[in-house]
């Protein structure tokens, strides 16, 4: 049981660091496209794509007193997204599109969003009932 505690603090750790990395690393690409936006829309934009991470890294850091499966398809989801989101963004910056400059940059995150949506739903459907819980219904 240890073993697992300690596996499950682990996954935990590089979970957070992974959302820390993606968060950096899409801001950083992003910037990096080689677009020239009026501050205030590249603001939103950092928030728009740093979004997504904070809530991992939350989830992440607050997790421990959640279920193991929950735990696990959490820590999945975030290294998921980090490394879509730095891959997606790589892949518009070595192959810039002729137009809709943006639309990597609006639409990642979106996905990152609507697949955490599917993760915590699928984890909340296949939770099972404490004892405590069993005996009230």
């Amino acid at each position: 049981m240890a073993a697992r505690g300690e596996l499950l603090d682990r996954l935990r750790t590089v979970a957070v660091l992974g959302a820390v990395i993606g968060a950096v690393g899409s801001t950083g690409l992003m910037l990096a496209s080689g677009q020239h936006p009026p501050l205030f829309l590249v603001l939103l934009f950092v928030i728009w794509n740093a979004a997504p991470f904070a809530a991992l890294a939350w989830a992440a850091m607050v997790s421990p007193r959640w279920s193991v499966l929950t735990r696990l398809t959490l820590y999945g989801v975030t290294l998921i997204v980090t490394v879509a989101s730095i891959a997606l963004y790589l892949y518009r910056m070595l192959y810039p599109p002729q137009s809709t400059a943006a639309f990597m940059f609006v639409a990642v995150p979106i996905g990152s969003w609507l697949l955490m949506a599917a993760a915590a739903m699928a984890a909340l459907m296949t939770r099972k009932l404490s004892p405590a819980d069993a005996t009230r219904k």
